[in-house]
């Protein structure tokens, strides 16, 4: 069985990269979305945070490295 994005993400968070930090404020956040199984819900999310440009494209390139991962 393939692992959930936010669990992914958030075995991430000991990285010092862009997709760390997302993974600390991910871990941080009560109501980060860990379910979703869409990129739409977890940019909806960010975007309703008021989450800065640098924050989305770390959700894309995470986003991008969980597909290509093997889970």
């Amino acid at each position: 069985m393939r692992t959930t994005f936010s669990r992914w993400l958030l075995r991430q968070a000991d990285q010092d990269t862009a997709i760390g930090d997302l993974a600390r404020d991910a871990k941080q956040d009560a109501d980060w979305p860990r379910r979703a199984e869409a990129l739409g819900t977890y940019v909806q999310h960010l975007r309703g945070s008021g989450a800065c440009e640098a924050a989305m494209q770390a959700l894309e390139r995470s986003w991008k490295a969980w597909q290509d991962s093997d889970g």
